[in-house]
């Protein structure tokens, strides 16, 4: 039989903890959303400004966005110290790619899918990623976002985190909202979940166990 490496077998015993190099900022499954329903769609609000170490992790933190995501608004704040919020953002935890672009330049969070050139979003779904860096404060907001897209938007936006020697920054406060299309949140819940009781509720408790997929009816 052929012998395990010492490499090898080190990665095994650890390998839980290499799953785990991305933080997650929050479970949508759990009770940290407020969910606000209208007409047409669910607002997922979180339930108090959370607050975390800047470190994160040895690798940064990931911010999750399910299927039929209309809009979303993040906002990460500086939180009593001092220094910069800094890194890239991307849809691919491995950052191949870089977009050559300012990183002070906040329009390339702030993303409207009915204006032109402000498709943003598209870079990060093509696995581009795009540098960020602000002295106290770091928003991402994209909102028009077309079914085309939300329809397989069950993913992570990955931040990674760019260490600088004399940064001082410790501590972040953030704030989350998402809004979701009622109509297909509705439909895809009935779809897998006929006796489900609460829509929005077990569509969140379930969002990583199947694909967004109906049978239409002829």
């Amino acid at each position: 039989m052929r012998q395990i490496s010492l490499l090898n077998k080190l990665y095994l015993l650890f390998f839980p903890f290499f799953l785990l190099a991305f933080d997650k900022l929050y479970d949508l499954s759990g009770d940290e959303f407020e969910i606000v329903t209208t007409k047409d769609s669910y607002k997922l609000i979180l339930n108090k400004q959370k607050f975390t170490e800047y470190s994160f992790s040895d690798d940064g933190f990931k911010f999750f966005l399910p299927y039929f995501t209309k809009e979303f608004n993040l906002k990460i704040l500086r939180y009593n110290s001092i220094g910069y919020i800094n890194g890239f953002l991307s849809m691919d935890k491995n950052f191949n790619h870089k977009l050559n672009v300012s990183a002070s330049n906040l329009k390339y969070y702030l993303t409207d899918y009915k204006k032109n050139n402000q498709k943003e979003l598209e870079y990060l779904l093509k696995n581009f990623s795009i540098p960020y860096k602000k002295l106290t404060s770091l928003s991402i907001e994209m909102y028009n976002i077309p079914f085309k897209v939300s329809k397989n938007f069950n993913k992570y936006l990955y931040f990674k985190i760019k260490k600088l020697p004399k940064n001082k920054l410790e501590y972040i406060s953030y704030s989350v909202y998402i809004v979701l299309d009622k109509k297909l949140v509705d439909k895809y819940t009935k779809y897998y979940f006929p006796k489900s009781k609460n829509l929005i509720k077990t569509f969140l408790k379930n969002i990583n166990k199947v694909k967004p997929y109906y049978k239409e009816k002829k």
